[in-house]
């Protein structure tokens, strides 16, 4: 038989994701001490006792997504069952190429806890008193009608088109909003 992973990305987060693993596996406990002593925060309690607050910031989101998409592929490895094609979407790419052996484990999560950093910095550039920028999903609406309304929309933008009914919508609070 053959499997193939596919690790997804920023979005499919929540707290508590993953304690099973966690629970089940010494590796997987090993993964996420790993993780926290290269991010200098504990892991583990950010995605078992965060808040969905705290995971949306995208310099925590970015770490806890990487080491449970990690995690499964560990349970996974300690049943036998290995990938022989892999795929990763966004951010689920850093831990398909450490599955794919492109990136070591002992790489990937300072890589992704400066991309979560540097996101995050750059996207809080954008806040206003009334609120946050941020992003949203248009669910139900093809890419090309969720841009055609957006250019009546200032500081809203089409920013990833995730299928043909799912295009995520980045920009100001004021500007999501509106859209």
């Amino acid at each position: 038989m053959r499997y193939s992973y596919l690790f997804p990305g920023q979005g499919a987060q929540s707290p508590g994701m993953g304690q099973d693993l966690y629970d089940f596996s010494e590796d997987v406990r090993a993964l996420y001490a790993l993780a926290s002593k290269q991010c200098g925060f504990d892991v583990a309690a950010l995605v078992f006792e965060g808040s969905e607050e705290d995971l949306k910031s995208t310099d925590n989101t970015q770490i806890a997504i990487t080491a449970t998409n990690l995690a499964a592929a560990t349970v996974l490895h300690e049943f036998g069952i290995k990938s022989d094609r892999i795929a990763g979407f966004s951010l689920g790419e850093y831990a398909g190429l450490v599955e794919a052996g492109v990136l070591d484990v002992d790489s990937v999560f300072p890589i992704v806890r400066t991309r979560g950093q540097v996101m995050e910095e750059a996207s809080r550039t954008l806040d206003s008193d009334e609120g946050p920028a941020g992003m949203t999903a248009v669910l139900g609406l093809d890419y090309e009608t969720v841009a055609e309304v957006l250019q009546a929309v200032p500081d809203a933008y089409p920013g990833i088109h995730n299928s043909p009914a799912q295009t995520v919508v980045s920009g100001t609070a004021t500007a999501l909003a509106a859209a």
